[in-house]
């Protein structure tokens, strides 16, 4: 079989560490997969910069991330100079002037959509029709995007996650209830702080984790557990750390504004945490409902009550742990989704 030549603009985002987020993973095909990638990544420095602005002011897009602008700069010119390769634009979001400067159609290229249709202006939803594929992270956005741009064009490849990285580690589970709480974006911090609030009054024993940037919580009910005696508050966290506070968890506790794909959500889910959160977007994709039951919706008493059914039945809660894990390690692990990645590659070239 033919080796594919795959350019991929991606980026480091120090918001993930080495074993999480699709940008670090999505890429690392082995030598057998059959994928020759040159993975593409904003630059830092003065002269990544001045190189961003200069094409920056040259397509009329001046008001942007200049490391972003110097690397589609690098990603077209790569293109012209291989235009045998497919390009795959890892999150698209993040290059909407490219997008909108785009004339006619790139039937190599493909790109992945990670923010929620309600997020997406008319005009560049209609601007992704120029691309040969779209990627998106749940049927619920695949819908949505199909009945614009036609359902050929149009996938959903999940989020995946390091099944090898985020396990189980029975030795690591807390004796006593314990709640996790992380990440910022979508999150609906108001109803976080009323369920963990009434939670630690209602059961005495319990601690709950957050991981939370503060800026991205102040005036909520969230920030005003800051400085609570059984809530320990960490803005951020390394590696190993986190997963520990995944094995330690029993419940992932993550009220939802909106979601289409969830890093904590899958790394939890492979850590055998069962998560306690609201059925919307993409979440029944990732289990919602067919692995763990979810919340009608982001309303305290919802969440409530499934936090109290969990911590009364231990045991039932250690069985849809194990399904949890067995999900992500079926469905979700890299190496499954990588595979789907390569066989629309393939798909592409041959069309």
């Amino acid at each position: 079989m033919s080796r594919v030549p795959l350019l991929a603009l991606t980026k480091q985002d120090a918001n993930y560490g080495g074993h999480s987020g699709y940008y670090e993973q999505a890429f690392r095909f082995a030598t057998t997969d059959g994928i020759d990638v040159r993975r593409i990544v904003p630059a830092p420095g003065l002269l990544a910069r001045a190189t961003g602005k200069l094409y920056s002011l040259a397509i009329g897009a001046s008001s942007r991330d200049q490391t972003a602008s110097a690397a589609e700069l690098r990603m077209t010119l790569a293109h012209l100079l291989h235009p045998g390769a497919l390009c795959h634009i890892a999150n698209i979001e993040d290059h909407l002037p490219l997008l909108r400067r785009l004339r006619g159609k790139q039937p190599r290229w493909v790109a992945t959509v990670h923010f929620p249709p309600e997020l997406w202006a008319d005009p560049d939803s209609a601007a992704l029709g120029r691309l040969g594929h779209v990627i998106t992270l749940c049927e619920r956005d695949r819908a949505f995007f199909a009945a614009r741009l036609g359902g050929g064009s149009v996938s959903t490849i999940l989020h995946g996650v390091d099944c090898d990285f985020f396990h189980p580690d029975e030795s690591q589970r807390a004796p006593a209830p314990r709640l996790l709480m992380m990440g910022k974006w979508l999150r609906d911090f108001e109803t976080a702080g009323q369920v963990l609030a009434t939670a630690l009054d209602r059961w005495p024993t319990l601690d709950v984790d957050v991981i939370v940037a503060r800026r991205w919580a102040d005036g909520s009910s969230l920030a005003a557990l800051a400085g609570h005696p059984r809530v320990h508050w960490q803005e951020s966290v390394a590696d190993d750390e986190l997963r520990r506070l995944y094995q330690r968890a029993w419940l992932l506790v993550m009220p939802l504004r909106e979601s289409s794909a969830n890093n904590a959500l899958v790394e939890a889910l492979a850590s055998g945490t069962v998560p306690v959160v609201n059925r919307v977007g993409g979440v029944s994709d990732y289990g919602g409902d067919s692995v763990y039951p979810t919340c009608d919706a982001a309303i305290a008493g919802t969440f409530l009550t499934q936090i109290g059914r969990w911590l009364e039945s231990p045991d039932e809660l250690r069985v849809v742990g194990r399904a949890c894990r067995d999900f992500a390690v079926q469905r979700l692990d890299w190496s499954h989704i990588r595979r789907q990645h390569a066989a629309l590659y393939r798909r592409l070239l041959r069309g």
